[in-house]
């Protein structure tokens, strides 16, 4: 499938995958991750960093 797309997650060990993958569709830009990376869950800063990345 030419249009999937895949982030690898913390307990991923095949290391093909992007931990972060950043996609522009049209207009617009995605970011796709895990979520491992955002600590503590659910946190508006950490979530705010990551996206600025």
């Amino acid at each position: 499938c030419p249009d999937m797309h895949i982030a690898r997650g913390e307990y991923d060990e095949d290391t093909r995958y992007p931990e972060t993958k950043t996609l522009t569709i049209g207009q617009f830009k995605l970011g796709l991750c895990h979520g491992h990376q955002v600590i503590p869950w659910g946190d508006l800063d950490s979530l705010a960093m990551l996206q600025r990345q």
